[in-house]
């Protein structure tokens, strides 16, 4: 008799919503049935989850090139954990709130024992490192320009999953550095760190802390996919869990900083 009440009150609520919004969340991470999602895909899982039956999402391979570029090949397709900037917004739909915040972009450096703790990207014009980065993937307005400006400094891979194989690669010692998140390097090299001569270095030209947002394609299905996430995110349980599930990722002091900083971008007291 409960299983018969939980598929009657399951088929009711699909009749009252309708079919489910199908939403493809195009991504160079698709997480496997056999192992453990990052942080911030789990968030969208669970935040996609609570939104069913107006909406469901599936995960859709692609690079970070090519992430953007099925925003315009696919209407009903959404990309996740994106920086907000000008020039995307023009593509896409962004979430009004964040999915998630983490500390900047660090300068994640291979055995360049005494390099100072602070730096200013010019100073890389005066070494001669070659710096990897992804191909595609957005590190905040200034180090974007920086970039651009400075091609010759970096070693630029793309395709899917690059970043983590770029992480690899730096610990075998193929280039001199990279720029990451500093809790995406300790996560997954934890125990190596000392014997491969990782240090990380603040970059002083940017914000102290980067946003990453839900964003969909410019579309009628991107429109109310965005305004179905928009809806759940601005509830302050859903909130709660998005400041929750980044207490686990950080030191002491960028534990704080991050929740504050996600507090004020949901206009709760910190």
């Amino acid at each position: 008799m409960k299983y018969a009440l939980v598929f009657f009150f399951g088929l009711f609520s699909i009749g009252l919503y309708g079919a489910p919004l199908k939403v493809n969340i195009a991504s160079d991470y698709v997480p496997s049935p056999n192992s453990s999602a990052d942080m911030v895909t789990r968030l969208l899982i669970d935040i996609s989850k609570r939104l069913y039956p107006q909406l469901e999402i599936d995960f859709m391979p692609a690079s970070r090139i090519r992430e953007w570029r099925t925003l315009s090949m696919y209407p009903n397709t959404c990309l996740y954990n994106k920086v907000k900037n000008p020039k995307r917004e023009a593509l896409a739909y962004f979430s009004a709130r964040p999915l998630t915040a983490f500390p900047a972009n660090r300068l994640v450096l291979r055995d360049k024992k005494g390099f100072s703790a602070d730096v200013a990207l010019n100073d890389l014009v005066k070494t001669d490192f070659k710096i990897a980065i992804t191909k595609g993937r957005s590190y905040g307005k200034n180090i974007d320009d920086f970039i651009k400006s400075h091609p010759q400094l970096f070693v630029v891979n793309e395709g899917e999953e690059s970043a983590k194989r770029l992480r690899k690669m730096l610990m075998q010692g193929r280039f001199d550095g990279m720029i990451e998140y500093t809790s995406v390097i300790i996560s997954e090299y934890a125990e190596v760190l000392g014997e491969n001569k990782i240090s990380f270095h603040r970059i002083i030209d940017q914000a102290p802390s980067v946003f990453g947002y839900i964003a969909c394609a410019k579309t009628s299905q991107g429109k109310q996919a965005i305004n179905l996430f928009n809806k759940k995110m601005a509830e302050s349980e859903v909130q709660e869990l998005i400041i929750e599930a980044h207490r686990d990722l950080f030191s002491p002091h960028e534990r704080d900083f991050i929740s504050d900083s996600l507090k004020i971008a949901f206009s709760i007291q910190p």
